[in-house]
C-alpha cells in the first residue's frame, strides 16, 4: 500500500468520525431539549409516512418516556445515520432491552425493530402549509369506522394493556 492510499484511508476516517461525532451531538441536543419538556421541529423529507406525513411538512417532536409511547404513536428517532419517523405497530423485548416495531405507513419499505434508546421523541404536530393537521392513532381505524368511534378506542385500551402486560412479565425473566 502506497503512502498516498494510506492517507486517503486516514482522511476518510477522520472524515467519518467528525460526521458520527456531529450526528451524535445533534441527536444528544434533540434528547436534551425533549427532557426539559421542549419540543422541537424538523422539516420532513421522506415518503415512507405518506400520507400522514408528506415531504415538506414541518414536524414537532415532543418528549415522552419510553412507558407512555402506545401502539399507533408516530415516533421520531435515529437509525444509523438517518432520522426517521414510523408508527409503533408494538412493543418489544430482545433479553433485557425494550423496543418497539416500527412500520412506515407507505408499505415500500420494511418493518424495524428498533430499541427504545433510540426513540428521540414522539410527534406531537405536524404543520402542512401553515395549518396544524390533527394527529389520529391507527390501531383499529378500519373496524372502528365502520362499528363505531367506542370501538378503536377499546381496541387501542386492550392492545395497549396487553403490551403493559408483555413487557412487565418480559422484564422479571
Amino acid at each position: 500500500m502506497s503512502s498516498e492510499d494510506r492517507e486517503r484511508k486516514r482522511d476518510k476516517a477522520r472524515q467519518d468520525i467528525q460526521r458520527n461525532m456531529g450526528l451524535a451531538a445533534q441527536v444528544s441536543q434533540m434528547k436534551q431539549s425533549v427532557m426539559k419538556g421542549k419540543t422541537f421541529k424538523a422539516r420532513w423529507g421522506d415518503r415512507a409516512m405518506e400520507p400522514t406525513l408528506l415531504p415538506g411538512d414541518v414536524i414537532e417532536v415532543g418528549g415522552v418516556t419510553t412507558v407512555d409511547l402506545k401502539t399507533g404513536d408516530l415516533v421520531y428517532f435515529q437509525y444509523n445515520e438517518q432520522f426517521l419517523a414510523r408508527r409503533i405497530a408494538r412493543h418489544s423485548m430482545s433479553g433485557t432491552e425494550m423496543g418497539f416495531l416500527v412500520k412506515a405507513e407507505s408499505g415500500e419499505h420494511q418493518d424495524l425493530t428498533i430499541p427504545a434508546t433510540q426513540v428521540i421523541g414522539r410527534i406531537v404536530n405536524v404543520e402542512r402549509r401553515g395549518q396544524v393537521i390533527q394527529l389520529q392513532r391507527d390501531r383499529g381505524a378500519e373496524m372502528g369506522s365502520q362499528m363505531s368511534g367506542y370501538l378503536g378506542k377499546a381496541l387501542d385500551w386492550i392492545q395497549d394493556t396487553i403490551d403493559k402486560i408483555n413487557l412487565y412479565f418480559g422484564r422479571r425473566k
